[in-house]
């Protein structure tokens, strides 16, 4: 994969006519989906980018932490959805979360739809566009959380959620999350996803 920039993600985000926010903890939340595409493995990332103050003005920043994008190996093979378990399909997701709990972990929890793939047939295979899957669009509890300490894989941590590898990075999200809001750009929190072939 190719270095990750603030001129990289926005480059690619602009090209597809995606939102791409400033202003003061105006915060940019982007997944970005590894080629090798492996169940149960923390191979993509989040990042985070944003204007923080400096010296009486604005600096752009950018945060890069390992993640997972895609369902874990338990729940391809017995997903919870008789259709399917859910694969979030690349796009931009206006407003998708709000701060919460996820079965009792402080999380961005999904508030508007998100359109999703359903990977049906039960392998080990993580089944995107042009395989055969239907898409699905709601509320599906798509939310964004950590994997506790470390996880050294996926498993049960995702069933489409996306998932930081570390509890200490989804706690630095959080704290940007909650700056957002002292900074009065709203409670909102877009999320676009990109797969790493698009940078």
């Amino acid at each position: 994969m190719k270095e990750l920039t603030i001129a990289s993600i926005e480059r690619a985000m602009i090209h597809r006519g995606y939102c791409v926010f400033n202003g003061l903890y105006n915060l940019n939340i982007v997944g970005i989906r590894s080629e090798w595409n492996a169940p149960d493995h923390f191979d993509d990332y989040i990042c985070v980018f944003y204007d923080a103050p400096e010296n009486g003005g604005l600096r752009r920043l950018l945060h890069v932490f390992s993640a997972t994008t895609d369902p874990g190996l338990p729940w391809l093979k017995n997903p919870m959805n008789s259709k399917g378990c859910a694969v979030l399909k690349p796009g931009q997701y206006k407003g998708m979360w709000k701060m919460g709990l996820h079965h009792g972990r402080e999380a961005l929890i999904q508030v508007n739809p998100c359109t999703v793939y359903r990977d049906a047939n039960r392998d080990n295979v993580i089944d995107g566009a042009g395989t055969g899957t239907i898409e699905d669009t709601g509320l599906f509890g798509i939310d964004m959380h950590d994997a506790g300490n470390d996880a050294i894989t996926v498993g049960k941590w995702s069933a489409g959620c996306q998932v930081t590898k570390r509890k200490c990075d989804m706690n630095f999200i959080l704290w940007l999350a909650q700056k957002q809001e002292v900074s009065k750009k709203g409670d909102h929190f877009t999320y676009t996803l990109l797969e790493s072939n698009s940078l």
